[in-house]
């Protein structure tokens, strides 16, 4: 009999338990808590006790502290949408794919709006996210620039809520703070850092791209800072 041994958190009614190792093998799931649980669960459902509160597990409670997510960084515009895809694993990220939304300047706003939507959809069932991280709105001197950059936004936004995705917003300080580890460094330096974090032999073609990635690593620090230290809590 096959069995593969992991490291695991255990997330019960939203709280996620210290890690755990978990062995699976084709008939049964043994469970063994590194200080509280000392007794396997054969099935799905099966009561748990745990410092004297009882509660269920399901499989589908179980993560690993290895799992991998999936985040889609994107960088909103009506001519040019940015977009990058990193694959996070623990405290590692790769970069999936990378690339523009772009639009005709030719075709009228709503016609381009379109474009933008179907290219989203695309590029939804094409990497498939797990979620989904942008810029908030920042001030625009030209208004007509930042309603059309608004609009753009909006319709990105509805493309991934119909695929029930979640969406993060960051600002362009919060975005800065974490790659740069400096909340007003120069777009260049962002790019620069992006390039030094991702292993990228090249920049990318597109400023657009970048900025897409740079949002990206955002949440992927956030996320993985959220993992080791607000979600371990189970008092």
């Amino acid at each position: 009999l096959e069995i593969a041994s992991e490291f695991y958190n255990v997330s019960i009614h939203g709280r996620i338990l210290h890690p755990v190792s978990i062995n699976h093998s084709k008939d049964r799931i043994l469970m063994e808590r590194f200080h509280n649980f000392k007794e396997p669960f054969k099935s799905e459902g099966e009561l748990w006790s745990y410092n004297s509160r009882e509660f269920f597990i399901s499989p589908r409670e179980v993560t690993s502290l290895g799992e991998k997510l999936r985040i889609m960084g994107i960088d909103p515009g009506y001519g040019i949408v940015g977009y990058g895809v990193l694959e996070l694993a623990g405290s590692r990220m790769k970069v999936v794919g990378s690339g523009i939304i772009e639009t005709e300047r030719k075709k009228s706003f709503p016609e381009r709006l379109v474009d933008i939507f179907e290219g989203m959809m695309k590029l939804i069932e094409k990497y498939e996210p797990d979620e989904v991280s942008m810029e908030k709105l920042y001030f625009f001197r030209n208004v007509t620039t930042a309603m059309e950059v608004g609009e753009a936004r909006g319709v990105i936004i509805l493309a991934l809520t119909l695929k029930k995705i979640k969406i993060n917003e960051y600002t362009p300080y919060q975005v800065k703070m974490a790659v740069t580890g400096y909340g007003r460094a120069r777009k260049e330096n962002v790019r620069d850092m992006v390039m030094k974090i991702l292993n990228l032999k090249e920049r990318p073609k597109f400023d657009d791209v970048s900025d897409a990635l740079a949002i990206a690593i955002c949440h992927a620090n956030s996320y993985a800072m959220k993992k080791r230290v607000g979600e371990f809590d189970v008092s």
